[in-house]
């Protein structure tokens, strides 16, 4: 059905790094140390959040048609997979497949994990550790801050391409940085943090391009995409109470680096962040868009 997409020359293989300043964990804000977004218990909790907010937004962890092979037996890999709470629901409910996360940052393996799932730690910046086509499903969400515009074009998505089968399929889920109905105080603050990733040629809004970016590789067929709505603040209940929790924890471990983009002095900013605060659980309904999109290798 094709052929296999080849590793860029200029990509270095390496099974480990101790680069933890890039993404997952402590994202791509550079120039700050893993304190920022350590593996601690908040981050643990930071990203349970996460999972649950997913699977209230979508109803299913995966969007791509692969329940067939999965039931069947297929290998799979997730990208940043954080502390694999996304590969344990899936290898829970598909046993006879294989699931493999992939993290910058090491993994607590004394969590009791099934027995179908193993993790690697490895930067997929530096050329992931794998044949070409050697898995059916290639899965990855919630690194739009990990990454430049060129390391999406050249080297995320081309390395998802080259590692996965000919008929397999690639799927992102990210979420797009700009809230939408957010109040004047709130929107300084999002608008803050774009500012901040793009002088580091980081595109908060990456899910407008995504599309285009994997079209344009010809490698990728039957492309589908779909966005969803996720409320932030009481007003949108539990889950809205639950994003604004999440949220709230990056932007506040965020705040130096936020504060210096806006301009302001740190504890200005932590003023300004707790009348955004005020602003989602007001009148302005606030919510955020999250893009899920997959494909099928030729």
């Amino acid at each position: 059905m094709g052929n296999t997409t080849s590793s860029p020359n200029f990509l270095k293989r390496r099974r480990k790094t101790v680069n933890t300043s890039r993404y997952s964990r402590c994202y791509a804000i550079e120039n700050t140390d893993c304190n920022n977004l350590p593996n601690n218990d908040e981050e643990v909790n930071r990203m349970e959040i996460q999972s649950f907010l997913h699977r209230h937004m979508w109803k299913k962890d995966f969007s791509s048609p692969i329940e067939e092979i999965l039931n069947t037996g297929a290998k799979i890999l997730d990208i940043g997979c954080g502390d694999g709470a996304w590969l344990a629901q899936m290898a829970t409910e598909f046993p006879r497949s294989s699931f493999l996360g992939l993290d910058i940052s090491a993994i607590d393996q004394t969590k009791f994990y099934p027995g179908n799932l193993s993790f690697i730690q490895s930067n997929v910046l530096d050329g992931m550790p794998f044949e070409n086509s050697e898995f059916d499903y290639v899965h990855m969400q919630m690194l739009s801050m990990a990454f430049t515009e060129k390391e999406w074009n050249q080297i995320v998505i081309p390395e998802m391409i080259r590692i996965t089968k000919s008929g397999g399929f690639i799927e992102i889920m990210e979420v797009d940085l700009l809230p939408k109905n957010a109040g004047p105080n709130y929107i300084k603050v999002a608008q803050g943090l774009l500012k901040e990733l793009q002088s580091r040629g980081i595109n908060g809004r990456i899910t407008e391009l995504l599309p285009r970016m994997i079209e344009s590789t010809k490698a990728i067929v039957n492309i589908q995409q779909e966005i969803k709505t996720l409320p932030i603040g009481s007003w949108g209940g539990e889950v809205g109470e639950k994003h604004q929790e999440s949220t709230m924890i990056v932007l506040r471990n965020f705040a130096p680096q936020l504060a210096h983009a806006i301009g302001i002095p740190t504890y200005q900013f932590n003023g300004l962040l707790a009348s955004a605060r005020e602003e989602m659980d007001d009148e302005w309904k606030t919510f955020v868009n999250f893009l899920r999109i997959w494909g099928q290798k030729v």
